[in-house]
């Protein structure tokens, strides 16, 4: 049986495929997406505290609103979420306004699916995961505390969501360093792994602290997950 993560991500990757865009290319969504008659980006200085973004269907275009507060990469992201919204829920509302805070009225699950699916998109572990392991092979713990920073260079998003892909991606980077292959590695969502109690070593952690590496792969293996964004 499928996990929700393993659906959600098919669905994101028909959609790159469908752009005939490469896991290994990283890209900027808005510029992909602006010159496109489907859908039309606009900017506004939007005055509601947290409001990212604002995605409206429409009959022939739909429409994305980003805020032009927000760094460029902060609304690559932004756009992102907003493209899985309409795609994925356009026959639920017909119009969706994003906050950097979830607000009582959401609905969790989709704006999971958007948010899970917006980092799939931008940062896909196809080739995330291999890129990440080269990083752990090859540089002493200190410096791993950067490198959210270069992959956010990277693949055009904020450190923000490197950390938070490093955590909801520890399981299936600890099966690619065990020797699984990426078209092996089993995709589970946070509430499947604590059902099955998987143990792995939480990689968002191991980045954050400037620790012995060592003495943190023993603690973190028998440990439950720590860190969940």
């Amino acid at each position: 049986m499928q996990s929700e993560k393993e659906k959600l991500y098919a669905h994101v990757d028909f959609y790159r495929d469908l752009l005939d865009i490469p896991f290994n290319q990283p890209i900027k969504l808005v510029d992909i997406l602006a010159p496109m008659m489907q859908f039309d980006v606009e900017y506004s200085p939007f005055k509601t505290p947290g409001l990212c973004g604002v995605a409206m269907v429409g009959e022939k275009t739909d429409t994305i609103i980003l805020n032009s507060n927000r760094t460029s990469e902060e609304q690559n992201f932004d756009c992102g979420h907003e493209f899985l919204h309409l795609t994925e829920h356009r026959k639920l509302r017909d119009s969706f306004n994003c906050f950097t805070k979830a607000k009582p009225q959401q609905n969790t699950f989709r704006e999971w699916q958007a948010n899970e699916g917006s980092a799939q998109l931008l940062v896909p572990y196809q080739d995330f995961i291999p890129r990440v392991s080269v990083y752990f092979n090859a540089y002493c713990p200190d410096a791993l505390i950067d490198l959210p920073n270069i992959l956010a260079e990277h693949y055009f998003v904020s450190p923000q969501v490197i950390s938070i892909r490093l955590d909801s991606l520890s399981y299936e980077i600890e099966q690619y360093r065990n020797g699984r292959s990426i078209g092996e590695i089993e995709l589970l969502s946070r509430t499947q792994r604590k059902n099955l109690k998987k143990k792995f070593t939480n990689y968002s952690a191991l980045c954050a602290f400037s620790i012995d590496w060592d003495a943190a792969i023993k603690s973190f293996e028998q440990m439950p997950e720590r860190i969940h964004i």
